[in-house]
């Protein structure tokens, strides 16, 4: 894994192991830290992927977690704090992916 890849998916693991720590009730500056970080991982895979690595497998996955961190700043009820704490497993499993490369 690339290093700026590297450092992104590690700030990403970080915000959202701070989200699962803090647990904020919703709307709150763990949430915007977590979907940044996770955003900007994916701005690195997509030119990763665009370099010729094909990443859309691995995008696709990235997506889902940001996808349900975001349900999370938003809930419709309750924070989803058990689907959150899958996704960062999933993250967690992903980065480890990409550093085996």
């Amino acid at each position: 894994m690339g290093s700026d890849l590297a450092d992104r998916g590690e700030a990403a693991l970080r915000a959202v192991d701070q989200l699962l720590r803090d647990r904020p009730v919703k709307d709150g500056p763990d949430f915007s830290a977590a979907i940044a970080a996770l955003s900007h991982l994916r701005d690195a895979l997509i030119a990763r992927h665009r370099d010729g690595a094909g990443e859309l497998e691995r995008l696709g996955r990235l997506n889902a977690v940001l996808t349900v961190v975001i349900a999370g700043h938003y809930p419709l009820g309750k924070v989803p704090w058990a689907q959150i704490e899958a996704a960062r497993g999933s993250l967690a499993t992903l980065l480890t992916e990409l550093a085996a490369g």
